[in-house]
């Protein structure tokens, strides 16, 4: 599971292509989707960037005694499965009228880790997944997209009037996942070259292994390889899209890791390796280099947050310390991400020291 300072410094196939069509049932693909707002996410936004990852969309509300059923599914797969690729997509039945701070604040304050957050599509502000669904949606619901982009299971977390059911549909639901996890592992699909291709590309990250798979094996005209063509272009994407949305977000050093990953897996793909060149490029440049010593001073502010602040062992100076890096870095990437933070912490440190956030203000200023 990601620690506090991985996430306290994160903020925000053939689909349909215009994301639309008519509504997924069990076992058909699902259209397109695009999340307008979301929190602790890496980037990807849309549903086609996420081929090859098992998707679990659970409903909670900020609420621990009725909100939260769906969500300890949720967790309990991504505390097993995160390493496998699992995807945690925690949809917010109350609304976000400021924002991601306080759905933030919640999942670090409750559980200590933050999944990729986004708010209801209830008030119509947000689209909602274009699948058919049995179950209602709300704080309980549960949805598994499979590696392919098929509606994979639906339902609820919990059926006070048929325990029985409902026990057996949570049971259900966490064996699809592991099934999930086994098929981008093993490749899917019916042509045999096309599920090694799969195979290396989601499984083993081997991008290039699996295009130079299809070509060397036979004909890409057959219908499935040509999908599988299309779901590498969509790996790639969404891959190249992380890296950027990290630079952008002030986050160099992780945009350095992905980077890296994503050339090992591209390497040998020459058309890929051409496009991508410029990113790396900006990555080594002298500016970026200076952001990951930002990137790094600003994590050592951030440190003491994680797990201390839960036992009361911190204090308001770290928000003064943090508005400081804020503003002496005002020109910059980086800087700005601190100030993103500032709502954030303040918010954290009402929790643990429990004052008002105007109370922490007028410590500030009196210390």
């Amino acid at each position: 599971m990601r620690t506090f300072c991985t996430v306290l410094l994160a903020l925000v196939l053939l689909f349909s292509p215009d994301g639309t069509g008519p509504p997924a049932s069990i076992g058909e693909r699902a259209p397109d989707h695009e999340w307008t707002m979301m929190a602790g996410h890496d980037g990807r936004t849309r549903l086609r960037e996420l081929i090859g990852h098992p998707v679990v969309i659970a409903g909670f509300r900020r609420h621990l005694v009725d909100g939260i059923h769906a969500s300890l599914v949720g967790s309990e797969l991504l505390s097993k499965h995160e390493k496998d690729g699992l995807i945690l997509i925690m949809e917010d039945r109350m609304a976000w009228k400021e924002g991601w701070v306080e759905p933030v604040a919640f999942w670090h304050r409750t559980a200590g880790y933050v999944p990729w957050l986004t708010p209801s599509p209830d008030d119509g502000k947000t689209p909602d997944l274009g699948i058919v669904r049995t179950a209602p949606r709300d704080a309980r619901s549960l949805v598994l997209i499979g590696v392919d982009g098929t509606l994979v299971a639906e339902g609820t977390a919990e059926l006070a009037t048929e325990p029985e059911k409902q026990s057996d549909f949570r049971a259900r639901f966490k064996r699809l996942v592991a099934q999930e996890i086994a098929r981008a592992r093993s490749g899917w699909g019916t042509d045999p070259v096309a599920r090694e291709a799969r195979a290396l590309a989601f499984g083993k990250g081997q991008i290039a292994a699996a295009l130079s798979k299809l070509h060397r094996d036979g004909n890409t005209d057959i219908p499935e390889r040509r999908e599988v063509l299309s779901e590498l272009e969509w790996r790639v994407a969404g891959w190249t899209k992380s890296v950027r949305f990290y630079l952008d977000e002030g986050r160099p050093n992780e945009a350095e890791d992905a980077m890296k990953r994503l050339s090992a897996a591209v390497r040998g793909a020459e058309r890929w390796e051409e496009a991508l060149a410029p990113l790396a490029a900006e990555i080594d440049s002298p500016e970026v280099k200076e952001e990951k010593s930002l990137d790094r001073k600003l994590a050592k502010i951030v440190e003491p947050l994680d797990g201390k602040w839960r036992r009361g062992k911190i204090d308001v100076e770290i928000l003064r310390e943090l508005r400081a890096f804020a503003e002496k870095q005002a020109d910059n990437r980086v800087g700005a991400r601190a100030k993103r933070l500032d709502p954030l912490i303040k918010s954290l440190l009402a929790t643990a020291l429990g004052l008002r956030h105007s109370a922490i203000e007028e410590r500030l200023r009196k210390n």
